[in-house]
């Protein structure tokens, strides 16, 4: 059936303590079949896919944080993905969706010559496309404000490997990982599970190194 669900509290959300985080969503959410999942990053895209919701067929759901800061996270189309290459000749990338995309944003800024995908739609993941954004690229981190076991970040590094393409790659994750976040503001939750855009700056970096 059409039905809509709007997804509240999805990440983390400051105040309200560890025993509301919504950071399983995505791993159990995005496994439903026939299910569209997005994942808007800015209030201009959560409006398109709210357009788009309602036009779609089958079960809809979209995630949202309890609230964000849209001052240079910008709008993105709701179809798929966009990229952002910050500097020239980029043979790196950092990969995220929602209201994480802002610090994989600043944390390329911080680092120069690399690709920023940003997801919105995250079921159906339009995988080819994401393939072919990757396939010049020597190392891909994937920074995501859910947990690691089963999220988007493992799904799409599962269908990489499958397909051939993580030959002569690097590839790793920075999510939440067997652990439930405790309470305090998301600026210093972000900094403890090392998801800040200076975090995943200095990760991008080292992956490189290694």
């Amino acid at each position: 059936l059409h039905v809509i669900v709007a997804l509240d509290r999805a990440g983390l959300v400051a105040n309200d303590g560890a025993t509301h985080h919504g950071i399983f969503d995505t791993a159990y959410i995005s496994e439903i079949p026939n299910v569209t999942f997005y994942a808007p990053n800015s209030f201009e895209s959560l409006e398109e896919c709210f357009d788009k919701a309602i036009e779609a067929k089958g079960p809809v759901v979209i995630r949202y944080p309890k609230a964000v800061d849209t001052e240079n996270a910008g709008g993105i189309k709701c179809d798929g993905f966009e990229y952002t290459d910050i500097g020239d000749n980029c043979k790196r990338a950092i990969i995220s969706y929602g209201r994480l995309a802002e610090n994989a944003l600043n944390a390329a800024k911080i680092c120069g010559n690399t690709r920023v995908l940003t997801l919105t739609r995250l079921a159906p993941l339009p995988t080819d496309d994401i393939f072919d954004a990757l396939k010049e690229m020597d190392n891909i981190l994937f920074a995501e404000e859910g947990i690691k076991i089963g999220g988007i970040a493992q799904q799409i590094a599962s269908a990489m490997a499958e397909n051939g393409l993580l030959k002569n790659k690097k590839f790793a994750i920075k999510a939440i990982d067997g652990i439930f976040p405790q309470h305090g503001s998301n600026k210093q939750l972000l900094e403890e599970l090392q998801l800040s855009p200076e975090a995943i700056a200095k990760a991008l970096d080292e992956l490189c190194r290694e």
